[in-house]
């Protein structure tokens, strides 16, 4: 879990093998050096859920139910 701009300024190591959870508020997230794409994107911290008080982050997997499933058995 990282953001381009922490990630480009402090990251370090090769961790290309690990899926990238990316934070970015925008349009389109921007893959950081490393990656070459997203597997998860938190695209907003201002949601609104019923039932929970608050703003709750928001994001968006990037893959079908049976790719989520394969993931969470690693």
């Amino acid at each position: 879990y990282t953001g381009p701009a922490f990630w480009e300024s402090h990251g370090n190591g090769d961790f290309s093998d690990h899926p990238l959870w990316i934070a970015e508020y925008a349009s389109r997230p921007r893959i950081p050096t490393g990656w070459q794409a997203w597997t998860f994107w938190q695209h907003s911290d201002s949601g609104r859920i019923d039932g929970v008080t608050g703003a709750v982050d928001l994001s968006h997997f990037q893959g079908n139910i049976a790719a989520l499933q394969t993931l969470l058995l690693k």
